[in-house]
């Protein structure tokens, strides 16, 4: 999270205003996340992560009905809306002139002379662009365009679910909640007056299991009677792309110019600016060996 609020100040706008809403709490719910959490806290005590007092929060003994073992409290870590993050980069990309070509890379191909571009990208629509440097962040589809190219990183694209819940309740259920709670896996984000997204799920089956969505609205049994009856007021589900036999996600200069930034898996936000400033620096390296090649 470092880099976002450097981000944010300089994509912000006054007619889609943005902000990291923190903290972040992740709850333990088994000996297994209780030791996780607690090397969490003695390894990153000074970036702001420390043990909560589960006691002395209403809001745990109110929304749980199963015993919490142990929680930790990031102050420095939280939620951006995703809906709001995509509009504001749209309007900085066009603020910034970047050329936006709404068209399906169907190949990509190598140069074949030293005064050509490094790159040919032919795209769906007929169009041959040429360029010294490509970036493919393509998740799943990734593979496809580099495989042609002799190069082989496989990603297993995993589903996930999750829903928006309302409650039957006269008064502000959340009112006490931090902005994204983390337990069993599950993200629970409250918003409006008694309503909160809750997932996701983790599915290897490219086809939505409507049994995850009793998992994740019970928080696999822990969840109170309030929140596990309350009424699903929408659903959907998206894949995200995870590497095979590599952690994720992938950043890997595969050949000169050709910059795989890709299959982040569930942290795509997370780290969204660390990956740019990543591929910035290789392509400013890029620039250096290209002016170094002319003279």
């Amino acid at each position: 999270m470092e880099l976002w609020p450097q981000w944010i100040q300089e994509i912000n706008t006054s007619e889609n205003p943005i902000k990291i809403e923190q903290p972040l709490v992740e709850l333990a719910t088994n000996e297994e996340e209780v030791i996780s959490l607690s090397k969490l806290v003695l390894n990153r005590k000074d970036l702001g992560i420390e043990l909560l007092d589960i006691r002395s929060h209403e809001w745990i003994q109110r929304s749980f009905q199963k015993k919490i073992l142990k929680g930790v409290i990031s102050h420095n870590d939280g939620r951006i809306d995703p809906i709001q993050l995509q509009i504001c980069l749209r309007k900085a990309l066009t603020k910034e002139k970047v050329e936006k070509i709404n068209q399906n890379v169907e190949l990509i191909e190598k140069g074949t002379s030293l005064i050509e571009k490094r790159w040919k990208v032919y795209l769906a629509n007929g169009e041959k662009l040429e360029l010294d440097s490509i970036i493919i962040c393509a998740a799943t589809q990734s593979n496809k365009l580099i495989k042609k190219l002799g190069h082989d990183r496989p990603s297993q694209p995993i589903l996930g679910q999750a829903i928006s819940i309302k409650l039957e309740e006269n008064e502000n259920y959340f009112h006490d909640w931090p902005p994204i709670v983390i337990c069993n896996q599950i993200n629970l984000i409250p918003f409006k007056l008694n309503e909160m997204i809750m997932g996701a799920s983790l599915e290897t089956s490219p086809i939505p299991n409507s049994e995850y969505l009793k998992q994740i609205q019970s928080i696999s049994g822990y969840a109170s009677e309030v929140i596990a009856k309350a009424s699903i007021q929408s659903q959907w589900y998206g894949l995200r792309s995870r590497p095979i036999d590599r952690p994720a996600p992938l950043l890997e200069v595969i050949e000169p110019g050709l910059i795989l930034a890709t299959n982040h898996y569930r942290n795509g936000i997370l780290l969204a600016p660390a990956t740019a400033d990543w591929v910035k620096n290789q392509i400013a390296q890029e620039d250096n060996i290209l002016t170094q090649d002319i003279y």
